[in-house]
């Protein structure tokens, strides 16, 4: 059963690990995308210049869905709506019960 292990946690504990991951999961994937443009350029990975904003930036626009993933898949969120940097979420949960946090 996936959930038994949300049981005793609040929302902000589901949010903040599961934004945790997101996070993670976009760095993990703006780096493969240099790799891979660098690869297809033929340029050893040592030699790409990386620009950090630019990776920021990619990271921020991807998390967001990362983040509706995770919740999806490992807590059975479904976020309708979200304003990540103020925390307005509109969830529906698995039983049909909606939420407003």
């Amino acid at each position: 059963m996936k959930n038994n292990h949300m049981k005793n946690k609040t929302w902000e504990s589901i949010h903040n690990e599961s934004l945790t991951w997101a996070k993670w999961m976009a760095l993990y994937e703006a780096v493969n995308l240099i790799s891979d443009k660098a690869e297809e350029r033929g340029l050893p990975f040592s030699k790409v210049e990386l620009e950090p904003l630019a990776i920021h930036k990619y990271m921020e626009s991807t998390e967001n869905l990362f983040l509706r993933k995770i919740l999806k898949q490992e807590h059975n969120i479904d976020i309708c709506f979200t304003d990540i940097k103020n925390k307005n979420f509109d969830c529906e949960v698995e039983n049909n019960k909606e939420y407003t946090f």
